[in-house]
Order: structure tokens, then sequence, then C-alpha cells
């Protein structure tokens, strides 16, 4: 339905740990799921549509030997929703920066007691607009007296 390239649609996974030290630095790529581009679709139609309002985490995003799943235009929803994660993004999170726009979200590893190995980004509607799999992160990993955190920040470009 939609070429390669039209947009850019950047990952950066940042986890520092409980000295606020930075122990993985991951910069890759999401994927915009078929929802998500009728939702944009239904926006330069119209100029009405969803905006991204939640972001979620999930720990079915990797295959049985720990590797990262492709993930199909198809999916509606994460493999396994750690529901408790699915937190509105405030507005102060949401930040155009000329012709980008930046998503930023920082968990705690007093939220998330699970190793995850996929995000998400919803609409206000409750529908997928984009994911991301990768192999599993552990938060509470050396774990001190303060959480260990994770920033994720999608950034989309022209």
């Amino acid at each position: 339905m939609f070429s390669k390239g039209q947009l850019k649609w950047n990952i950066r996974m940042i986890v520092r740990n409980s000295e606020g030290k930075i122990i993985i630095d991951y910069k890759g790529h999401n994927k915009i799921v078929n929802l998500g581009y009728e939702n944009i679709i239904t926006f330069l139609y119209n100029g009405s549509g969803e905006y991204i309002t939640n972001i979620a985490l999930g720990t079915g995003g990797i295959d049985e030997f720990g590797e990262a799943l492709p993930i199909d235009v198809e999916e509606e929803s994460l493999h396994e929703e750690i529901i408790a994660t699915n937190e509105a993004v405030d507005e102060s999170e949401i930040v155009e920066e000329g012709k980008s726009l930046r998503i930023s979200k920082i968990y705690l590893s007093s939220e998330v007691d699970e190793e995850i190995s996929e995000m998400g980004m919803y609409l206000g509607n409750g529908s997928l607009f984009a994911k991301h799999n990768f192999k599993a992160i552990d938060l509470t990993i050396g774990e001190g007296e303060y959480d260990s955190s994770l920033q994720i920040i999608w950034t989309i470009t022209p």
C-alpha cells in the first residue's frame, strides 16, 4: 500500500541504571502498521483523525531464540502488552521541532518488573499506530537505592 522512505520513524531507547549511568543506548526504526497509515490518510484527506495518545510496553516481541520478531503491518496490538505500562503521553512530552515530531516517555523499574521486548504507540481511539520489537531488556537488573529507567524517544521526520 505504501512505499518505504516516505517518512522516517526513528526510535531511541536509553536505559539508565540506578545511578543514572547509560547502560543501553539503542537507535533503530519502528514500523507503522496499516491502521496508522489509514489514520494519516484520513488526516491528509479531511483534516480529521486521531492523535497519538499512549505508549505501551510488552513482553511478546521476541522468538524462542531471543531475537526480535518481524512486524506484520496487519498487527493491531502488542503480542503481550503489560497493561500497567499503557500510559497517556502528556502534552509536554510531545515536542514539535520544525518539520519533526518527537514523543518521549520514561518508565521506571518500579513500574516495569518484567523483561520487555516490544513497544507500541496508540491513537486516541485505541488503534495501534506504530510498533517496535527488540531483544529483551530487564530494567530490574542492578537496582540500587534509586530506580533504573527506560526512556523511549520516537522521532518522526520527513
